[in-house]
């Protein structure tokens, strides 16, 4: 099985049915967690679907895929990063970034 032999769809339809069907069973507010690419469906493409259902929290895995997002100048969305990021200015940068601490240095080297 070559490279170029599989094919992803994005069906709008699709994720949009899932975000609302979640959220109303729930009846809490959804983080959406698109790293890796948004699971290889496209980062952007995902992203900009459920800020249209009224998704405003994404959690992502670095620092890259955090940055991606706020390339889409999209206001009022909050994005959480899980690893560790190495610039540690973004955070006062941005202030809709927030990051997971992993550990005692990572808290001393933040506070």
């Amino acid at each position: 099985m070559g490279r170029d032999s599989f094919k992803i769809q994005l069906i709008q339809e699709n994720i949009i049915h899932n975000f609302n069907y979640i959220r109303e069973h729930t009846q809490k507010e959804i983080i959406a967690v698109v790293k890796a690419n948004a699971y290889g469906h496209g980062l952007k493409e995902v992203v900009k679907i459920l800020v249209g259902c009224g998704c405003n929290y994404f959690a992502v895995a670095r620092e890259s895929e955090a940055l991606e997002i706020l390339s889409l100048n999209i206001p009022s969305i909050n994005i959480l990063i899980f690893e560790t990021i190495e610039d540690f200015s973004l955070l006062k940068k941005y202030k809709n970034l927030e990051m997971v601490i992993n550990s005692i240095d990572e808290l001393l080297e933040l506070n």
